[in-house]
């Protein structure tokens, strides 16, 4: 990582936080990235990983289970993909019209205003955002970003990944109301 980072000259406080990243990585993941793991497991251990997954999306709305076949909840939870926040990094500007959801697995996240310093709220593990940018592409009316005391992890589910669900056998009459709504 030194060497890459020498002969791409990148900044030293970029490499710092460089180097913050990947110590965080190995000290939670023991150095390998989670997708890797992921796509490591045998079908029944990813399945069970899934699992733990579908309890945060079934928090969000349009993933109820009262409205929500188990199938169409495992395969969204198939599709999130983990993503890890430096401190203080962006995770979504202000108004940016960015079609993904969020779903915070660990550390703070904070709702700012572009206008303001100070955190709107706190979104806490279990805690989301972007649904409603996800399915009807409007714009973010806030910005999230990592707070500045530690890492955060977040499942990240884009439209592209979104798509690919609806895409699956038997999820046909969801696709439809996407699709009129769109």
């Amino acid at each position: 990582l030194n060497q890459y980072m020498e002969h791409r000259d990148v900044p030293e406080g970029l490499r710092e936080r460089i180097k913050s990243f990947f110590d965080y990585i190995f000290l939670k993941q023991y150095g390998m990235l989670e997708e890797h793991i992921m796509s490591e497991l045998p079908p029944y251990l990813f399945r069970e990983v899934c699992k733990l997954r579908v309890k945060l999306i079934e928090k969000v709305p349009f993933w109820d289970p009262s409205i929500r076949s188990e199938v169409f909840l495992m395969d969204t939870a198939k599709a999130l993909r983990p993503l890890t926040y430096a401190p203080s990094s962006i995770i979504l500007y202000h108004r940016e019209k960015q079609r993904e959801l969020s779903i915070v697995r660990s550390g703070e996240v904070q709702i700012y205003l572009k206008e303001s310093a100070q955190p709107l709220s706190t979104l806490l593990p279990g805690d989301f955002v972007g649904d409603f940018q996800l399915i009807f592409g409007k714009l973010h009316p806030v910005g999230i970003r990592a707070s500045p005391k530690s890492f955060c992890e977040t499942l990240m589910l884009s439209l592209d990944g979104l798509m690919r669900v609806l895409a699956l056998p038997g999820h046909e009459d969801i696709q439809n109301a996407c699709l009129d709504a769109w």
